[in-house]
């Protein structure tokens, strides 16, 4: 999670839906493109990434006629985007044990309504392993986190160590002078320690099967 996330695609589906819901149709490749204050070739290719995420749908087809260039995109999997939902991004997987890379790879868009996750920015993680299980984080979920470079004792974070391993962990940090104690959840597993210690975010929700 090195890169910083990139808030185009969210302001595009906005001004989709802002132009359908007030005018009644969407707006075309040329028109998000003066919005946006891109080149059409630069709008051409957010579409193109943000249909194969599922974010939207590229428009009508009619008789094997793509008709995108006429008349516009549409979204497809929120109804409406307004200022009470957030278009959160699912950037990649990390690790409940051993720390790995959490790459930011986004995987897809997955809308949540801000009354359930509050303000901020917001990515979500797959996890992996079992560090985490007393506190019902348990592999395959998804844990929604909040960017922020500090955390509370006792908060679970997405914590960076030796500026490359990414984990899921509880915080505690006694002063200054000690390094940060990174607590699993999980009675067989140790607490780990270092004074290299950046963290991502903070867990706010986890979404999860229960079947």
């Amino acid at each position: 999670m090195t890169k910083k996330e990139n808030p185009i695609p969210e302001k595009i589906a906005q001004y989709v839906n802002e132009c359908y819901f007030s005018q009644g149709y969407t707006p075309s490749l040329r028109e998000i493109a003066q919005k946006m204050n891109l080149s059409l070739s630069t709008v051409h290719g957010y579409i193109s990434r943000m249909e194969k995420n599922g974010l939207i749908d590229g428009g009508n087809k009619n008789n094997g006629t793509n008709h995108r260039h006429a008349r516009g995109v549409k979204t497809a999997i929120i109804s409406k985007t307004s200022s009470d939902t957030a278009l959160v991004p699912i950037v990649g997987t990390v690790a409940c044990g051993t720390p790995v890379l959490a790459e930011e790879n986004i995987e897809r868009y997955v809308p949540l309504p801000r009354e359930l996750i509050g303000k901020g920015e917001f990515f979500i993680l797959k996890t992996e392993g079992y560090s985490m299980k007393n506190a019902g984080i348990l592999p395959g979920d998804l844990v929604v986190i909040r960017k922020q470079n500090t955390a509370e004792n006792g908060q679970v974070v997405v914590a960076l160590t030796d500026g490359e391993n990414a984990t899921l962990k509880r915080y505690f940090k006694d002063d200054d002078k000690s390094p940060v104690r990174l607590h699993p959840e999980n009675e067989t597993m140790e607490d780990m320690f270092s004074f290299n210690v950046e963290i991502q975010g903070i867990a706010v929700k986890i979404i999860k099967d229960i079947l």
